[in-house]
């Protein structure tokens, strides 16, 4: 099996994981009220009669399971919720946006990170350019089910973004700075251009 079809696998199965487990957390959060940042999460139920799960009733995940699986994986990754509040983001996620890596906070509105974006961007200099970039971005985001974008934030600092909607109306994303690529990308193309 080549090494593409095999991570396709991967990340099909991460998604899945995912999705049932954020959308879990998310329930037993909204439910519990400010309960236990670690309490246990159903995900799923099989029946006595479940083929391979013995007398298992239920497979469990914990809200650190979900951090664990999160923090695997080598992009930044995050989940908002249906009213695009932070649910959870990794460490590589926190990296990629370092100026707003305090304000990674489970519950924070998307659009006030994108606000905070919006203020250092170089190519944003007034106060209605960027209102007009963080309502673009924000309508891009709500009415999309699934993006595959590369944006560039400021000169020379390139991200690939995907964004997932999930079947539960929250949203999976995962960034990837591209800026090294790109960077490969103009260099090869400079080369070319000279012989």
């Amino acid at each position: 099996m080549s090494t593409t079809v095999f991570l396709g696998a991967g990340i099909g199965v991460l998604f899945l994981l995912l999705a049932v487990a954020g959308f879990a957390w998310y329930v037993g959060r909204r439910s519990a009220g400010s309960g236990s940042r670690f309490r246990s999460t159903m995900i799923a139920k099989a029946g006595d009669n479940a083929p391979g799960l013995g007398d298992a009733s239920c497979t469990i995940f914990s809200d650190l399971d979900i951090v664990e699986t999160m923090e695997s994986i080598d992009e930044g990754c995050a989940i908002w919720d249906l009213e695009d509040r932070l649910v959870a983001c990794n460490k590589h996620f926190k990296e990629l946006y370092p100026e707003v890596r305090k304000k990674l906070k489970p519950g924070v509105p998307l659009e006030v990170l994108v606000r905070h974006r919006a203020m250092r961007h170089p190519g944003l200099s007034s106060e209605a350019e960027r209102d007009a970039w963080v309502t673009d971005w924000m309508q891009k985001h709500r009415a999309s089910e699934k993006i595959d974008i590369e944006v560039q934030f400021v000169p020379g600092q390139w991200h690939r973004i995907r964004k997932q909607r999930l079947s539960n109306g929250c949203v999976l994303v995962f960034h990837r700075d591209t800026s090294n690529i790109r960077k490969v990308e103009a260099e090869l193309l400079e080369s070319d251009e000279r012989f």
